[in-house]
């Protein structure tokens, strides 16, 4: 479907009542794919500089528009009755999105409805950072709003372009990695994380509270190790490092660097391990998410523009 000149001209018919919020995202480039793949008639939320080439192919038509400006959302929403809101932001220190996106998205959407957002396991850590606090407080948003709306909580996603895959690689190619007596993790293919949002959507009853989707859980040296042996690269040797070592050394580099790579926000989240019931997620949404070996295999394999 061609796109029209004017990008803020109002969806034109024929474009489908399904919007996909973070559409340029991995998980959203992931979700469009499939979409695409049905056939299925959508628009993604765009951005004036987002990079459209991203979603080549998918046959998604482009409504302009930002979460955090209430008014550009009208036309984008029109006649919408399905919103896939994986829209969020990993780095900060700005989580607005989150938070400010999510209520203007309420006001915006017609009240009939539904809303599948995606969250993050974070929310269950003991000590949440600012990016787990903003995903918790959009949470309390959609649970307070009468839309409908289910929230999804996946752990780590890994996929081409994946921050959490690079940060694993920096660390999979030093020689020695010092690491922080951690709890396990359980990282998650895109794909099956796309595939969850789409059997969400497609729910009859909404289920109570929100949907862990839990990965193979996984010791932090083990991930790292991982990573390098699907690289073919030199298998680093790992140092558990007591956290009070570390946590002196994250303040050394916060009072250096603007944007250290190590801090205390990070190591308490490496610290905590958060388990995830797979019980609901597998009777509601045929949650079976790929192995580790798996993961890694096709986030090494697949295109960077539509990750299957």
């Amino acid at each position: 479907m061609s796109q029209p000149a004017n990008p803020r001209s109002r969806p034109a018919r024929g474009t489908g009542s399904i919007l996909v919020t973070g559409a340029t995202g991995m998980l959203g480039r992931a979700l469009c794919a499939r979409l695409a793949a049905s056939k299925t008639r959508f628009r993604a939320l765009v951005r004036v500089h987002s990079n459209r080439d991203l979603l080549s192919g998918t046959g998604a038509w482009m409504a302009e528009g930002d979460l955090l400006r209430p008014s550009s959302l009208i036309a984008p929403l029109e006649d919408v009755r399905l919103v896939l809101h994986l829209a969020g932001s990993l780095r900060g220190p700005d989580y607005s999105v989150h938070v400010e996106g999510t209520r203007n998205l309420l006001v915006a959407v017609a009240s009939s409805a539904r809303i599948v957002a995606i969250s993050s396991d974070t929310v269950l850590r003991t000590h949440r950072s600012a990016y787990a606090e903003s995903k918790a407080e959009m949470e309390a948003l959609l649970a307070a709003d009468p839309h409908e709306a289910v929230v999804l909580r996946p752990p780590m996603i890994l996929g081409p372009g994946s921050p959490h895959l690079a940060s694993l690689e920096r660390a999979a190619r030093l020689p020695v990695v010092p690491i922080p007596p951690s709890g396990r993790k359980g990282p998650v293919w895109v794909g099956d994380v796309a595939d969850a949002v789409l059997a969400a959507a497609e729910l009859d009853e909404l289920p109570d509270g929100p949907i862990g989707l839990p990965g193979e859980l996984q010791p932090l040296d083990a991930l790292i190790k991982a990573v390098a042996e699907a690289n073919n690269w030199r298998i680093p040797r790992t140092v558990s490092v007591p956290r009070k070592a570390l946590t002196g050394a994250a303040r050394l580099l916060g009072s250096l660097q603007s944007r250290p790579l190590l801090d205390l926000e990070r190591l308490d989240g490496l610290a905590e391990e958060v388990r995830l019931d797979p019980r609901r997620a597998r009777e509601l949404l045929r949650w079976d998410p790929k192995p580790l070996r798996e993961v890694l295999r096709l986030c090494y394999s697949s295109s960077d523009q539509n990750p299957t």
